[in-house]
């Protein structure tokens, strides 16, 4: 049997084992793939588990993203640009880091919105904002962070503009994406001021619970798309990584939502 686990801290929140297991049992996988959440505190304990082949491959989620580079034998040119790691695989015997993240936002706008030459402002400047940033070269994108230096440094790299979480530039946005965890139930609050909202639309990278952010977008006519379909499409693109199999999707997202009704 193959352990995959999602390596994180907290990491009780996630459902990708849900997800990935299901997409495992559908295509009768689920006879040499498992897959698992695992609380991840320090790298350097995690990563011998991957060198030794215990673990055989793993999503990276917060707070490790980019910190995981600095332990792989090689990045993907993709990981590699970004800076972040939400991948690992193994190739040749070496553990090679990707990154999925910002394909599947990309897949997941897709589905209700046209991207290019839109104005595009993304809420935060971490490991999940970079990629999707990197991986919308077609658009017109600020980027909008509570750390203002950090925020400049993600936006001069991709040549875009930047400013403080209540800059009223936001509401000039055609999208706002939220890539900040402002927003779970552990810190419910908006990332940013709801005044901003005005019939764009509004994503959040957040999958569970529906956040406050989405309710109030919805009320003030915004197209809004969840963490979801994101979280399918980066993980779909992770199976491939590790199965050589195109995954089901339709399979991971009812799995998903299931879960995702059964918590609500």
């Amino acid at each position: 049997m193959n352990l995959i686990v999602v390596a994180g801290n907290p990491i009780n929140h996630s459902l990708s084992p849900e997800m990935h297991n299901a997409a495992f049992r559908h295509l009768g996988l689920d006879d040499k793939f498992n897959y698992e959440k695992m609380e991840v505190e320090y790298l350097d304990e995690f990563i011998p588990l991957l060198k030794s082949r215990e673990i055989f491959g793993a999503n990276i989620t917060v707070p490790h993203k980019i910190e995981v580079c600095q332990f792989l034998d090689r990045l993907t040119p993709l990981a590699e640009k970004i800076g972040a790691v939400n991948t690992i695989f193994f190739e040749d015997g070496k553990l090679i880091g990707d990154n999925t993240d910002g394909q599947g936002a990309r897949e997941a706008l897709l589905e209700k919105t046209g991207i290019k030459g839109k104005k595009i402002a993304i809420i935060g400047a971490g490991g999940a904002a970079r990629a999707i940033a990197y991986s919308l070269p077609e658009a017109r994108l600020d980027i909008f962070n509570r750390s203002e230096e950090k925020g400049k440094a993600l936006a001069d790299s991709i040549g875009a503009g930047s400013g403080p979480l209540d800059d009223p530039r936001i509401k000039e946005a055609d999208i706002i994406i939220n890539c900040t965890f402002k927003g779970m139930a552990r810190d419910p609050d908006p990332p940013i001021d709801t005044n901003f909202l005005n019939n764009q639309v509004v994503m959040d990278i957040i999958y569970t619970p529906r956040t406050v952010l989405l309710q109030e977008a919805e009320k003030k006519g915004c197209i809004t798309i969840d963490g979801t379909s994101m979280l399918v499409y980066q993980g779909a693109l992770s199976f491939r990584r590790w199965t050589g199999k195109d995954a089901p999707i339709d399979v991971m997202k009812k799995a998903l939502i299931d879960a995702l009704e059964l918590i609500e």
